[in-house]
């Protein structure tokens, strides 16, 4: 730039000093460097080492947006509900004992049953635990019934096991008649089964 404005500057003090005016007909008029006086597109650049093409560069490099080395997301549990039913129909309870944790109300709560913030259901009274349905809709309930009380004695002595008809023995019963007992017959000796032993050649 400090170039451009002293040959700005130059003929100036060549008219004061009396000497013949200097020009450069390429960078003071615009002409191409051969001096024709072409201006148009064809014209020689004022700076020739700048050009106007489209210079080429590298692709970016894209870093990782993440760390590569971190805890881990893994490494920890929940605490055990353990929830399900904890005392079946027929079975004798404890106040405060709990009959069945649950999510919702699955088992409702019926007599002498308790139910929690969390929908567990707990027995208030000693007794037997009865599970039964009732209402219109049949919604299965419940209760806790004490032991004088005829429901808790009828789930006390009901079976949910299918009784064997009358005169035909039991499985129980076909099974011991199949297999002698492992002492042998009543009163008799055990029974050894022997093994023959061969004798040993001699040598």
């Amino acid at each position: 730039m400090a170039i451009i404005a002293r040959l700005a500057r130059a003929p100036a003090r060549d008219e004061a000093l009396g000497r013949p005016p200097f020009s450069f007909p390429s960078l003071c008029e615009g002409e191409d460097a051969g001096g024709d006086g072409d201006d148009g597109p064809n014209a020689a650049p004022l700076f020739p080492h700048k050009t106007n093409r489209p210079t080429t560069h590298d692709p970016p490099i894209k870093h990782t947006q993440h760390t590569g080395a971190g805890s881990t997301k893994n490494g920890r549990d929940s605490k055990s509900k353990s929830r399900g039913v904890k005392a079946y129909g027929g079975q004798p309870i404890r106040a405060g004992a709990i009959i069945v944790r649950q999510t919702g109300s699955t088992w409702h709560a019926g007599d002498n049953v308790g139910t929690g913030k969390d929908y567990t259901l707990f027995s208030t009274v000693d007794g037997v635990v009865v599970y039964h349905k009732r209402g219109a809709d049949m919604r299965s309930e419940v209760a806790v019934f004490p032991h004088g009380d005829p429901r808790a004695v009828a789930s006390l002595t009901a079976s949910h096991t299918r009784q064997a008809k009358e005169g035909v023995p039991s499985r129980q019963e076909r099974r011991r008649a199949l297999y002698s007992p492992r002492g042998g017959a009543a009163g008799g000796a055990p029974l050894v089964a022997a093994a023959a032993v061969a004798p040993m050649a001699g040598p």
